[in-house]
């Protein structure tokens, strides 16, 4: 079942500046796609984190209480440090219409290799995916038990979900791989013996000397 969202239209002419609209808990951002009107819109913030807390990758939008469409969300942009919302996408859907959607990937078992003492490496964290909306999953499921040391799982080797396409241009993506662990570096000492007596036995000369 899609997660509804309700969404407000951000009215243009008013002149609200992206930064005050943020400052009072809200996130600017546009309702677009399906050939449709792109809609400037303004989203709470709280609303938002709920929303991709929720796991889910299909939403139901409505505008000002509006009738509900279907919708991705296409893009945010945060800041770096802190981390901040500045501006989110929504890409329309339509029930039936192939869509490219990303989903996270998750490892699932305990690789042979790294019970061998391997270090397992998960690379590929994301992964787009083409299919319908109501076949989106929440996320993309690799067992790792039969990934021994020195080798790797990627795109090509994984069995899509029913209803779900890998894009061809992703097949050769690495997603994981498990490698021996890096030997440490032994630093050897060089020890000159000798030559700090010399050095001191100079000094006594020296000394006599003067």
């Amino acid at each position: 079942m899609s997660y509804q969202l309700k969404v407000e239209k951000r009215d243009l002419k008013k002149g609200d500046k992206a930064k005050r609209l943020r400052r009072n808990g809200y996130i600017p951002g546009v309702f677009q796609g399906l050939g449709k009107e792109n809609i400037p819109i303004q989203i709470k913030e709280d609303d938002l984190k709920k929303a991709l807390r929720s796991g889910e990758h299909v939403f139901k939008v409505s505008v000002d209480q509006g009738a509900e469409e279907l919708a991705a969300i296409q893009q945010i942009q945060k800041t770096s440090y802190p981390r901040r919302f500045l501006h989110a996408e929504f890409l329309r859907l339509k029930a039936g219409q192939m869509t490219h959607v990303t989903v996270p990937v998750v490892l699932e078992g305990n690789p042979a290799g790294v019970k061998e003492g391997g270090v397992l490496a998960h690379v590929l964290r994301e992964i787009e995916i083409s299919c319908t909306p109501e076949n989106v999953p929440e996320h993309i499921v690799v067992n790792v038990d039969s990934v021994g040391m020195n080798e790797t799982i990627r795109v090509e080797n994984l069995q899509a979900p029913p209803g779900v396409n890998f894009l061809s241009s992703d097949l050769e993506k690495e997603i994981l791989h498990v490698k021996p662990p890096k030997a440490e570096k032994v630093v050897e000492e060089t020890v000159v013996i000798g030559e700090e007596e010399a050095t001191v036995e100079e000094s006594a000369d020296e000394q006599k000397a003067g």
